[in-house]
Parts: structure tokens; C-alpha cells; sequence
């Protein structure tokens, strides 16, 4: 009973899909009467819910949370180029490094730096000026502006601003992760 109750808990606390995935459980292996094996890794002697443990393995699902790379060609007002773009929900805006930014775009250069957070919350660095970009996804057109920074450990982050504007969403399942524009819309 203690089983089935961990993932009722599980259940309403964080909803049914996200019990899952914590639990590493498929869906047809749930009911009442299953042995669920893996809840059990959550109990402690007494039968309790370890916190330290659903702390943990839910760390491992969020930090992943929000973050997918692909490989896309972006569009720049001097040239195209295909490479590796971050698309990061925790990140308020679009940024692109500056090597790459003098290869495809025309940078408008701010008079003096704009100091920026990155999405870590602890990483600060100097947005130097801006460029447009376009790029398509699953068909669908985007274009939007990023800040150029001088140092990036990716080619180009697409974050929350652009996303928003086109009403793309990520979405992250045990197995993959994708970028759904079910729901874009042209601005």
C-alpha cells in the first residue's frame, strides 16, 4: 500500500506525467494493484517519502528543463550560416557571440556596454550591440533581434523574448525533446 500511495503523492503534488518521469515509470505498468519497484527507492525504513532522494532525481529532470540545441541555419543580413543554436527558456533574450555575428549580420554597436545576466543567474557579461537574425523552424519563420556578446560557450542562444513572440514552446519527455509550433503565430 505504502507503493501505491508514494505515487498517488507523486501524482498530486507534481501531476501524472511528471510522476512518471520521476518515478521512471511507463504508463502501462501503472495501477493500483502493480508492483511499483521504483517508488520504492523513494521510501525510507518507515515507509515515509525520502525528500532527499525525490530532491535529487527531480534536480536531474529540471536542470535539463528548458534547454535544447539544434542545428539550424540562421540568416543574417550579410550571410547564412549553419550551426549549433541553444534554445534556452530561461534566458530573457537572444544572444549571439560577436565572431559569428561579423560573419552573418550587420552589428549595431551600442555606445556603451549593456551588462547582462545570463540565465545561471550568476554569469555576467557585456552586450556590445545587436543584430537581426531569421531562421525557420518546422516550416515556420522566425526573426528577431539578439545582443552580440564577445564571449559565449555557445554560437548563439535563442531564449524566452523570441519564443514568446512566436508562441513556441519546448517540450521535454522521457525519450526527446522538441521545439512545438503547434500554437506559432506570425507576428
Amino acid at each position: 500500500m505504502s507503493r501505491y500511495k508514494a505515487f498517488v503523492w507523486f501524482w498530486f503534488k507534481l501531476g501524472f506525467e511528471q510522476a512518471l518521469e520521476i518515478l521512471q515509470i511507463e504508463k502501462d505498468e501503472i495501477n493500483e494493484f502493480a508492483e511499483l519497484d521504483e517508488i520504492m527507492k523513494f521510501l525510507n525504513n518507515d515507509g515515509e517519502i525520502n525528500i532527499r532522494k525525490v530532491f535529487e532525481k527531480c534536480w536531474k529532470i529540471f536542470k535539463k528543463m528548458g534547454l535544447i540545441k539544434k542545428t539550424l541555419k540562421i540568416d543574417g543580413s550579410i550571410a547564412s550560416k549553419e550551426m549549433e543554436v541553444l534554445f534556452d527558456s530561461r534566458a530573457g533574450m537572444s544572444v549571439i557571440r560577436k565572431d559569428i555575428a561579423e560573419e552573418i549580420c550587420n552589428i549595431h554597436y551600442y555606445d556603451n556596454p549593456i551588462p547582462m545576466i545570463l540565465a545561471d543567474g550568476k554569469t555576467k557579461i557585456n552586450a556590445i550591440g545587436s543584430c537581426n537574425f531569421g531562421t525557420e523552424i518546422n516550416k515556420c519563420l522566425i526573426e528577431d533581434t539578439a545582443r552580440v556578446v564577445d564571449e559565449l560557450n555557445n554560437n548563439m542562444i535563442i531564449g524566452a523574448r523570441t519564443l514568446q513572440i512566436y508562441n513556441l514552446n519546448l517540450r521535454f519527455t522521457k525519450k526527446k525533446s522538441e521545439i512545438d509550433t503547434s500554437e506559432y503565430k506570425i507576428c
